[in-house]
């Protein structure tokens, strides 16, 4: 019984460090998105893809040359950049 209760305290213990979040990570681009190279972006997580665009719009509101994108599940790859799962 101990072992068993030892084993799920472990697996409810590592569940929780996942790397991968299950939120929306909303890239704003106000110079555009980048063909190469770093840019200059701010980023927000959001709970939903919805609001990740609602917020995406208000950003580039008035900046024609302004990009954006959501993705879900967004975390840094070993080369520092962003990776997601699903990407719009």
């Amino acid at each position: 019984m101990k072992k068993a209760a030892t084993l799920l305290l472990m697996a409810v213990a590592l569940s929780g460090c996942s790397t991968q979040s299950d939120k929306w990570t909303g890239f704003y681009y106000p110079e555009g998105e980048p063909n190469q190279g770093k840019a200059i972006f701010e980023t927000q997580e959001f709970e939903t893809k919805g609001l990740c665009e609602q917020w995406a719009t208000e950003k580039t509101q008035g900046n024609e040359q302004a990009d954006y994108f959501c993705g879900f599940q967004c975390n840094y790859d070993n080369s520092g950049q962003y990776a997601c799962t699903d990407a719009e």
